[in-house]
C-alpha cells in the first residue's frame, strides 16, 4: 500500500501538495500537485413544531368543561377540533410561522373566539378562549335609550288583519321581554307600536295605539311592579323607511319596506339599579 504525506494546502488557491511513494512515480518518493474545489454549503430547514394550549373559561375565569374547540387556519380551514374536560383544558399541535383563529361553542353560552399566531419564539402559544352566557351577552348591552327587543333578539310579532289580540306565535317572542324585565326588577320600558303608511293617519294611529296597549297589558300580567312598562301607539309618525303615503300619495315602495316599519320596540327608559347577582346563570 503507497503511503501519502507532508499534505501542504496552498490557502490563497485550489491548489496542493504532498509526497507518496505510489506505483507510477518517477522514483521512490515523488511530490504530487491537486487542485480541490470547496464543498458547496447546504441549506437544512427544520421544521418545528409547535403547541397552541389554553382554557375555555366563563367571565369568572372558571373552567368550563364539555366546551367545543375548533382550530382554524387564516383563511377559516378547519384544521382541529377537541371537547373539552373538566379542566376546561386543550391542546393543538400546529406549524410555526402561522396564524390561527379559535372558536369554543357550548350550550347556552354564546361563542367565544380567540386569534393568535405562532410568529415568535416561543414553542408553546397560550391562547385562552372566554364564553359569555346569554344573560351575560344581556347585561352588557343594557342602556338606556336601547332597544329591548334588539337586545334580546326579539322577532317581530305579527297581529291579524285589523285586529290588536295577542296570538300564540308571539307569546314565546314576549317571554323574552319578560324574563329580562323579571331579571331587572326596576327597569322601565316604553313599548312602542309602528303601522306603515298604508290607511289613513287616524287609522293607522288608533290601530297601533290598541296593539301597544294589549300587548304591554300582556306583559304586565307577567312581571312584578306591572307599571314598569308602558304602551303607546305611533301609527305611521316614525317610519324607518322612506315610504310615505299620505294624502293623494302611493307608495311605491315593497312589501318588504312595508314590513320594516310595522315593528314593536320596547325602548329602556331606565335600567333601574340591577339587582342581578354578581354571577349570572341560566334558568
Amino acid at each position: 500500500a503507497a503511503d501519502d504525506y507532508s499534505l501542504i494546502i496552498d490557502s490563497a488557491t485550489t491548489k496542493g501538495y504532498l509526497s507518496s511513494d505510489r506505483v507510477g512515480g518517477s522514483g521512490g518518493d515523488d511530490i504530487y500537485a491537486f487542485d480541490f474545489v470547496p464543498a458547496e454549503k447546504t441549506e437544512i430547514i427544520v421544521a418545528i413544531e409547535k403547541r397552541i394550549e389554553g382554557i375555555a373559561k366563563d367571565k369568572n375565569e372558571t373552567a368550563l368543561p364539555n366546551t367545543f374547540i375548533t382550530l382554524q387556519s387564516e383563511d377559516g380551514t378547519i384544521l382541529d377540533t377537541i371537547t373539552t374536560k373538566n379542566d376546561g383544558a386543550y391542546t393543538f399541535k400546529v406549524e410555526t410561522n402561522k396564524n390561527f383563529k379559535l372558536i369554543g361553542k357550548k350550550e347556552k353560552y354564546n361563542d367565544g373566539y380567540n386569534n393568535t399566531n405562532t410568529f415568535g419564539d416561543e414553542l408553546i402559544v397560550y391562547a385562552d378562549v372566554t364564553l359569555l352566557n346569554t344573560k351575560e351577552i344581556v347585561a352588557e348591552k343594557i342602556k338606556v335609550g336601547e332597544d329591548l327587543g334588539k337586545i334580546v333578539e326579539f322577532d317581530n310579532i305579527y297581529f291579524d288583519y285589523d285586529k290588536y289580540n295577542i296570538r300564540k306565535d308571539a307569546k314565546s317572542e314576549l317571554a323574552k321581554i319578560i324574563e329580562v324585565m323579571n331579571d331587572y326588577p326596576n327597569m322601565i320600558v316604553e313599548l312602542g307600536a309602528h303601522t306603515d303608511c298604508r290607511a289613513n293617519n287616524a287609522y293607522n294611529q288608533n290601530l297601533s295605539n290598541q296593539r301597544a296597549t294589549e300587548t304591554a297589558n300582556y306583559i304586565r300580567k307577567s312581571i312584578t311592579k306591572p307599571s314598569r312598562i308602558t304602551g303607546k301607539g305611533y301609527g305611521e309618525t316614525k317610519l324607518l323607511t322612506n315610504c310615505p303615503c299620505s294624502g293623494d300619495v302611493v307608495s311605491d315602495c315593497s312589501e318588504a319596506e312595508h314590513q320594516k316599519n310595522r315593528r314593536t320596540e320596547f325602548i329602556i327608559k331606565s335600567t333601574g339599579k340591577l339587582t342581578m347577582p354578581e354571577k349570572l346563570t341560566d334558568k
